[in-house]
């Protein structure tokens, strides 16, 4: 599909297992700028039913304009993936106030569980912060919030954005506990300047991602990396930090304290050495990742960013010839979506202890699309199955 017309009706067909392979970039202005924030909200905000999986099958597919609101109920799995597109982040054009904004990228709520976000780019595009320094345009990348669990973000790319990924909404969100398990592996943060993510209450496993930055960036300078809140329990293994302007002896200007008391952190090497940033925090998160994954040195981090992170990085065949190559064992979220004719990745786990949000292990692993409708070849699939068994993470 090419079309938004085309996108939004695929959509109708509600809960049904279904697939939306996207084969160019949709802006969803349709040549027509939003006017206010009502008609925003309708031709820009569109809710994902359960069992879908959402593919970009060609280099340029993508998303513009758009925020993609999955949407779930308590008690019932959500089960959505999504994969290999460019998001381009929306800009709110009516902010309810100068250091606010609506409109996350992709917006995980209210119970959605078993989801896979999966070789995205996503970035602010062409309208970036520095355009108006005075008034936030932008919310968050992917914001996973009010209870949503068994959630998987693996190999994506995000660069240039402040507020990028929010597990966790408020303090008083007391009915987050226990959830929120959310698995973050082989993923790039550059450029970003806060919430890589930032975390309430949930248990988040953050793993062989890499981080680049700069402290005196002119429109993305760095705030801090990691955001660690109220009774969050944060995992952060084997992740790279590339930052310039930042003295080692300043590490903890990289993790936020905003309430938390408990933060694991091991294997972290910062511009190219190991160095200790648990930052006076209890390593007593009181969790352990309940599935298998592999984390790599920080040589194998920085080229897997090279080669495989981000949209773009997947061969797609839609002609059922060549099954997909399942992914190899990784957190994934929890009991990973399985829409019917979902992509045919392997699990993908999720970070988490307990449930784990990731593909794959302890949860179900990442939905497995079905190899007759869709498959994907000549790509290492490890990174995915990792992130799809973590449900436990955040």
């Amino acid at each position: 599909m090419a079309s938004r017309s085309a996108f939004v009706n695929a959509l109708a067909a509600g809960d049904r297992p279904k697939i939306l392979r996207v084969t160019a970039t949709i802006d969803f202005r349709e040549g027509r700028e939003y006017t206010s924030a009502a008609d925003q909200i309708a031709r820009g905000r569109v809710d994902i039913p359960p069992n879908t999986t959402i593919i970009g099958t060609t280099p340029n597919a993508g998303l513009i304009a758009a925020s993609l609101r999955i949407n779930g109920k308590e008690g019932v799995k959500t089960n959505v993936i999504i994969r290999n597109l460019t998001i381009e982040n929306p800009w709110d054009v009516a902010p309810p106030g100068s250091a606010d904004a609506e409109y996350d990228a992709i917006q995980i709520i209210n119970s959605a569980t078993n989801i896979w976000a999966d070789h995205l780019t996503i970035t602010d595009g062409s309208r970036t912060k520095g355009q108006t320094p005075n008034q936030v345009h932008h919310d968050g990348a992917i914001d996973v919030t009010n209870a949503s669990n068994f959630v998987t973000i693996s190999n994506t790319y995000f660069k240039n954005h402040d507020k990028t990924d929010l597990i966790g909404s408020s303090d008083s969100k007391t009915g987050d506990r226990g959830k929120l398990k959310v698995t973050f592996h082989d993923n790039v943060w550059e450029n970003i300047s806060q919430r890589a993510p930032r975390v309430r209450f949930g248990q988040v496993h953050a793993y062989n991602n890499l981080h680049i930055g700069d402290m005196k960036h002119p429109e993305y300078p760095i705030d801090a990396i990691h955001g660690v809140g109220k009774e969050s329990a944060l995992l952060s293994e084997n992740n790279v930090l590339e930052i310039a302007n930042l003295k080692v002896e300043k590490i903890c200007t990289l993790v936020d304290n905003k309430g938390g008391t408990t933060y694991k952190n091991v294997g972290t090497v910062f511009n190219g050495s190991p160095v200790d940033m648990s930052c006076g925090l209890s390593a007593a998160i009181g969790w352990t990742p309940p599935y298998a994954y592999t984390l790599k040195t920080a040589a194998e981090v920085k080229a897997n960013a090279l080669i495989n992170v981000g949209a773009g990085k997947l061969v797609i065949k839609t002609d059922g010839s060549a099954p997909a190559p399942a992914p190899a064992p990784a957190p994934a979220p929890a009991p990973a979506p399985t829409p019917a004719p979902a992509p045919s990745p392997a699990p993908a786990p999720a970070p988490a202890p307990a449930p784990a949000p990731a593909p794959a292990p302890a949860p179900a692993p990442a939905p497995a699309p079905s190899a007759g409708n869709l498959a994907l070849a000549g790509v290492a699939m490890a990174s995915s199955s990792a992130s799809a068994s973590n449900s436990a993470a955040q």
